[in-house]
């Protein structure tokens, strides 16, 4: 157990947890931006290949939430009630051995769904147009490839989930980095070719990202074996299958996982929307969201930090030293939102040109970073308290807003530019306005204290 998180300084505490897990979901995001930076120099068909693959790799990623999210919660809980009752530590370590168990099978899943359904999927996420299907054979090629990977990706996912929640995410940080590091030498070699290895486009970068992902699992593996490691890989399994433990890790991680799913099915919905105007948006589409990700991923690592600080300190008791965890939190989202919305106002184009030359996508790039600039500072506040009620247990209430307001894009996107014949600067200002709203929302329910269960409401 890491008793720091538990007492002294509460800005200190979410720093020493927060840098860690920020340079792990910074490494993660470039190693997604890497290939998507080379890709585009390969080609404008390669580089809208990969983006429309994107949207199946996040549902993919999304439902190991379902796992992911709920043991983060349920462990990190468990370690600050060990403080008051003993056993809840080895209630702590079962919820970990059925979180890795889960998360295999949920990528033996996917795989079978993305070989068996997958250019179907894609062809769908295109609209089916004909001057899209190539687009879509080497996007399913990327995929397909991709996807081979997934059962290792969801177990990473899983070991540093429950490394986090026991406060460790010095580990994490390192296996990130060997990954980023490796798929970055290999990317090009790949896609380009080098010597007696020929060049394989989108399929290189494909191929890339499976032997990282190998490889991190490998060290992950390796690690979690160690004596020294906050948690050591069981080397027997749980004596007894215990269905109510199963269902609280889903409870918790379901209606996150389901967010991310619906956001990922409503950009699949939308696409088409898109790729009404041509391949170069299709591929600009996705620059935006390389871009945005980063703000996300720094977003993102808070918010995590916050799951495993709350989640602590709530299981210690100690209510208000989790919401004083939360403020700060939100306050460093404050901070790094409104350098990215400066980034995304004056330098658009400097970012779009960063992932190729084709003048159609840069154009539609820069409109897309300048319309989305200011919702970066809402997005940002919204991921850090989602986290807050991640930690409390509380997933609920926020996709109870999330959804809909996913939802909501898909008529309005249709609605402007079929039937109101407006450009499509117009979806890109839905999607801003519509995240401004979510997080004004969020906000309302984390004052009422929604993030906490009835018997803590009393203590805020």
């Amino acid at each position: 157990m890491n008793n720091e998180l538990l007492t002294g300084n509460v800005y200190k505490s979410m720093w020493k947890l927060s840098i860690p897990i920020l340079g792990s979901m910074i490494l993660e995001t470039l190693y997604n931006t890497v290939d998507s930076m080379w890709v585009g120099r390969s080609s404008v068909i390669d580089l809208a290949s990969v983006n429309i693959s994107s949207f199946s790799i996040w549902i993919m990623a999304a439902l190991v939430a379902v796992v992911t999210v709920g043991a983060n919660s349920i462990i990190a809980n468990k370690v600050g009630e060990a403080t008051k009752r003993p056993q809840a530590a080895d209630e702590a370590i079962y919820i970990a051995q059925w979180s890795i168990m889960l998360s295999a099978i949920i990528g033996l899943l996917e795989v079978a769904v993305v070989i068996i359904w997958g250019e179907d999927i894609l062809r769908m996420t295109s609209g089916g147009g004909e001057d899209l299907e190539a687009v879509v054979q080497v996007g399913y090629a990327y995929l397909a490839i991709f996807t081979l990977a997934t059962p290792f990706f969801c177990l990473c996912g899983s070991f540093s989930a429950i490394l986090r929640a026991y406060g460790d995410t010095q580990t994490p940080l390192f296996v990130d980095t060997i990954g980023i590091i490796l798929n970055a030498v290999l990317d090009p070699i790949l896609i380009f070719g080098w010597n007696f290895i020929p060049s394989w486009g989108a399929v290189g970068a494909a191929v890339a990202s499976d032997i990282s992902i190998l490889v991190m699992f490998l060290i992950y593996i390796h690690q979690l074996s160690q004596p020294n490691c906050k948690f050591i890989i069981p080397k027997t399994r749980p004596q007894r299958l215990k269905f109510v433990d199963i269902k609280e890790i889903i409870s918790i991680g379901l209606p996150v996982s389901a967010s991310y799913v619906i956001f990922s099915l409503v950009y699949m919905a939308v696409t088409p929307v898109i790729a009404h105007f041509g391949p170069a948006a299709v591929a600009a589409l996705g620059v935006g969201h390389r871009m945005e990700s980063f703000n996300y991923a720094i977003c993102m690592g808070i918010s995590v930090a916050c799951i495993t600080m709350v989640g602590q300190n709530i299981g210690a008791g100690l209510i208000q030293r989790a919401k004083e965890a939360v403020m700060v939190g939100v306050s460093w989202a404050l901070g790094i939102n409104v350098i990215v919305f400066l980034a995304f106002m004056f330098l658009p184009g400097y970012f779009a040109g960063l992932f190729g030359t084709d003048e159609d996508m840069i154009a539609h790039a820069i409109s897309y970073l300048k319309i989305i600039a200011i919702s970066q500072i809402f997005s940002g506040v919204c991921i850090v308290l989602e986290g807050a009620f991640a930690g409390g247990g509380r997933t609920t209430p926020p996709m109870c807003v999330s959804i809909p307001c996913s939802l909501a894009r898909i008529p309005l996107c249709y609605w402007f530019i079929f039937k109101l014949d407006l450009g499509l600067w117009a979806v890109w200002w839905t999607f801003s306005l519509l995240t401004i709203l979510r997080c004004c929302i969020v906000m309302l329910m984390f004052r009422m204290g929604l993030w906490v269960d009835e018997t803590h409401r009393g203590v805020l």
